[in-house]
């Protein structure tokens, strides 16, 4: 899940020649949109109570090989258990509560455009790609552009005994290949689609964690917690239903779609998937 963007653009670069191929013909469209891709999170947040207890226990192992006080790790683990207890408290109100409804489509927003192709078929009159991305870097922009105090990154948290460091980075993208057959007055339309979905996404939090005399407790901890392991990606097949607004040349237009996995890529420890529903609005100028 490297250089998603990339990806993303290197895909777009070559279905955009196919289409410019035949542009010179037919007509095209190209327009900006923004959308809302969603992720199904609820599997990987019920993982964190077991992924916590691995961590506690892997801090605590290695206290013992450090050769604290038995005593000592005691206390300690008797810490940890009220954490720990806490943990899957909080876990279980959320899978539980109004708030499993945010996990199950959890909104990942994203900025991109769209090339339109029309074709002279019956059934189908429009072959349509559609990109988009959201980086942490376009996410501080945004912030900083509305004038909202940006967070100070990176974030310590320091005492005498622990310094913990995190500095997240993320990305997220997708690209689709839609055909349309669109059903239109002079002011609007109604369209149905179908195509492909490619989604992949990563973050990265950037944790770091320095234990003063208990460093190799305190990285056999971080290692539990597998935080290099969260990404997410599907190729999914997919049907939406749009409307637009405005005249044949200039369109405003909202499109919703669902999605069916065909092949997914998930990270080895933490499931994070995408759920099925997106939506996406812009405007389109047609030629």
């Amino acid at each position: 899940m490297i250089g998603i963007r990339s990806e993303i653009l290197v895909a777009c670069a070559v279905v955009a020649v196919v289409f410019a191929h035949g542009a010179a013909s037919l007509a095209i469209g190209v327009g900006v949109e923004a959308g809302i891709d969603t992720l199904d999170l609820t599997a990987a947040w019920a993982r964190v109570p077991a992924t916590a207890a691995a961590a506690a226990a892997a801090f605590e192992a290695g206290l013992i090989d450090t050769g604290v006080p038995p005593l000592v790790v005691a206390d300690l683990v008797a810490h940890l258990d009220d954490i720990l207890t806490t943990v899957d408290s909080t876990v279980n109100d959320l899978l539980t509560g109004p708030e499993a409804v945010v996990l199950a489509s959890f909104p990942v927003p994203m900025i991109g455009g769209t090339f339109e192709l029309d074709l002279p078929l019956i059934v189908v009159d429009t072959l349509r790609l559609s990109a988009a991305w959201l980086t942490d870097s376009l996410v501080w922009a945004a912030l900083d552009a509305a004038g909202i105090p940006l967070p100070e990154l990176p974030l310590t948290i320091a005492s005498e005994d622990v310094n913990l460091t995190i500095d997240p980075t993320f990305s997220a993208g997708h690209a689709s290949i839609e055909v349309t057959q669109r059903l239109g007055l002079l002011v609007a339309a109604v369209e149905i689609a179908a195509g492909l979905d490619w989604v992949i996404g990563q973050l990265d939090p950037g944790v770091a964690l320095v234990v003063p005399g208990f460093q190799d407790a305190g990285d056999r901890a971080l290692e539990a917690l597998h935080l290099d392991s969260l990404s997410w990606g599907v190729l999914a097949a997919t049907v939406g239903l749009g409307v637009e607004i405005g005249p044949p040349f200039l369109r405003l237009y909202a499109r919703v779609r669902t999605a069916t996995p065909l092949v997914t890529q998930e990270s080895t420890w933490w499931p994070i998937r995408t759920a099925s529903l997106a939506i996406r609005v812009g405007g389109v100028i047609r030629f």
